[in-house]
């Protein structure tokens, strides 16, 4: 391992003993267990990759292709993907991104933390170093959420944290539904709702032809995009960053659905190790009786598999419990391909300076 500052924490016993020195590190200490925080660079990266590519609920937000996507986006102003060692393995890793607000920087960990092990020790440490990272690039707060399924002795130690705070609409929904892809495409299919099925098969009979799409699609995709935001209400990324997306993360893909000449749905799909991940979809307001969305997700259910994908998730659904969610909408469309409901581990906020972040509060709710 290269020269580096470790943050080690020795358990002697039941006693734990923390220290911070500048060292060159081997991996060797004889004295108990220990928990080192690392900052993966171009020297280790590939401990990490290999630690990750284990990991069943790491996503394409754990990949190194995402920080190279976030660095070349201009959206941060600094990013390092973090690990804490236990006797020389991995056991817990992510990504921190440091992200510009008008009244300061704070940190976003996207898809949260991925572990092996996770008790009251282990996320202490975690949160000790997350503030001295806070403190070395001035962030006042730190959001984060997740794609590990949630439980109840995991919110338990969350709530031995008085600084944390549940933070109710992040990036990455707490719900989603995944398919399985370990069957058979035949059992895949079988396994949806009959109207699943149906309009899949529908779409294809009534002609919509699908494409592959490139880099030289994305205008077209942009068009449907600002179409799709103007019916829905939300607002889209501009233009070059899907571009950039596309170009950045390997095994991205955009799928086209056209009937025709029109260009009836667009959407972007991630693959990476054991996620499929449906990202960004656009989809027209003419001739929406083709189905042409269902048999877009269905190839790139096909795709997932084909990369070697163990799931595909279709990035968030409503609450089950709250009929006013606002992904309401889209979700009865996706839970018609089968399936299973997944229950995230929450999103919340870190909270490192409470009078900066009261301010940032406020202008939210003035703004």
């Amino acid at each position: 391992m290269a020269e580096q500052t470790a943050h080690i924490r020795w358990v002697i016993g039941s006693i734990p003993i923390t220290a911070k020195n500048n060292f060159s590190f081997t991996g060797k200490f004889f004295f108990g267990i220990f928990m080192e925080w690392i900052e993966f660079n171009g020297q280790n990266i590939g401990k990490y990759e290999k630690f990750i590519k284990d990991q069943k609920y790491a996503g394409i937000w754990h990949q190194p292709d995402w920080l190279s996507f976030q660095k070349a986006s201009g959206r941060i102003t600094n990013g390092f993907f973090f690990g804490i060692g236990d006797g020389g393995n991995i056991i817990l890793s992510g990504l921190i991104l440091v992200m510009k607000t008008k009244i300061g920087k704070y940190i976003y960990i996207p898809a949260g933390i991925v572990s092996e092990t996770m008790d009251k020790s282990v996320y202490d440490f975690f949160i000790a170093n997350l503030k001295k990272a806070a403190s070395k690039y001035g962030a006042f707060f730190t959001r984060t959420d997740s794609i590990t399924p949630y439980s109840e002795e995991y919110e338990k130690i969350l709530s031995s944290h008085k600084e944390h705070i549940p933070y109710f609409k992040p990036p990455i929904p707490q719900f989603t539904n995944m398919i399985d892809l370990s069957p058979s495409l035949e059992d895949i299919m079988a396994n949806m709702k009959p109207k699943g099925r149906y309009n899949i098969k529908l779409a294809e009979k009534k002609g919509v032809v699908l494409k592959r799409g490139g880099v030289d699609d994305i205008p077209a995709f942009y068009r449907l995009l600002k179409e799709t935001t103007q019916r829905d209400g939300f607002l889209p990324n501009p233009e070059s960053y899907y571009k950039l997306m596309l170009e950045t993360i390997k095994n991205s893909t955009l799928l086209l659905a056209y009937h025709e000449n029109d260009l009836l749905c667009a959407n972007i799909f991630t693959f990476s190790g054991n996620q499929g991940l449906y990202y960004y979809g656009a989809s027209s307001n003419v001739k929406r009786n083709l189905m042409a969305p269902y048999l877009v997700q269905w190839e790139a259910i096909r795709m997932a598999k084909e990369h070697g994908c163990k799931y595909f998730d279709f990035m968030g659904i409503a609450d089950p419990a709250d009929p006013n969610d606002r992904l309401a909408g889209v979700t009865e469309f996706k839970l018609k391909f089968g399936g299973q409901v997944v229950k995230f581990r929450p999103s919340y906020h870190i909270i490192h300076n409470r009078l900066v972040y009261g301010i940032y509060e406020g202008l939210k709710k003035v703004f």
